[in-house]
């Protein structure tokens, strides 16, 4: 054997070295509803992954109450948009448009600008196939500067039953929750009889017209620090978080 096919024979059989894939840096802190409820653990945004969102908003509380709904008062969704994971949604924070932003300054805005605010993750339990990534991808891309739908479009919700058109993808408005159900059925990732403009954020977050618990964890309250706050909405959702004392004693053995 000549020494060039030794040294050519030698390189082959060495193992390939991969470049391992990226992890995706952790964003603040998830509380509540998880299998170790003793105290927060950090947030790996996923694809798929729903956002709720509530702050103290007396008047527009009061016309969700009235319209059989309740917190949370808005919903979002994270998708993988072009420059990675972000939060697609629409009328979010000031804006009157559908959106793509990062995740670390949309919630921190949240957090830092409305009052008593409050933000929950429901992590989604199944990871998105290849498909309905790409599906998802394409609808938030499309449906980007759309407009919020306006005011009198949300006096349907005070109907029994919430009565909706089916939701079209060429359409020129969107509520929240109809935004997010819509990509959600276009990539074939929810199915239901429902249209989604009938559905509105407490329905995705309490799974009262929609069950999402075979795809989706229980929600988690966000926060940006290791310590949940001290205010909270009124009527809002509050997670209930075990401490080390309040651990049940271990039975003698």
């Amino acid at each position: 054997m000549t020494p060039l096919l030794a040294t050519l024979l030698w390189v082959a059989a060495q193992p390939v070295e991969t470049v391992p894939p990226a992890t995706p840096s952790a964003v603040g802190w998830l509380w509540g509803n998880q299998p170790a409820p003793l105290g927060p653990r950090p947030y790996f945004p996923c694809e798929g992954d729903l956002v709720f969102m509530s702050h103290s908003a007396p008047l527009r509380t009061a016309a969700y109450l009235a319209f059989r709904t309740g917190h949370p008062l808005h919903c979002a969704i994270i998708v993988r948009g072009p420059d990675g994971l972000a939060v697609f949604e629409t009328g979010g924070g000031d804006k009157k448009t559908t959106t793509l932003q990062p995740i670390n300054p949309r919630f921190f805005e949240h957090i830092n600008t409305e009052r008593s605010a409050v933000l929950w993750v429901r992590p989604i339990s199944h990871p998105l196939t290849t498909d309905e990534s790409n599906c998802l991808t394409e609808f938030a891309t499309a449906e980007l500067g759309k407009p919020l739908q306006p005011n009198y479009r949300f006096l349907r919700l005070a109907f029994p039953g919430r009565p909706a058109k089916s939701s079209r993808d060429d359409q020129h408005e969107w509520f929240c929750s109809e935004l997010v159900v819509q990509g959600l059925l276009d990539a074939g990732i929810l199915h239901t009889h429902l249209a989604a403009g009938s559905l509105v954020p407490a329905d995705l977050f309490h799974d009262r017209r929609v069950n999402l618990s075979d795809r989706w964890s229980r929600p988690c309250q966000w926060t940006s620090e290791h310590s949940l706050p001290a205010r909270h909405p009124w009527l809002a959702p509050s997670v209930v978080v075990e401490t080390q004392d309040e651990r049940p004693a271990a039975p003698p053995r």
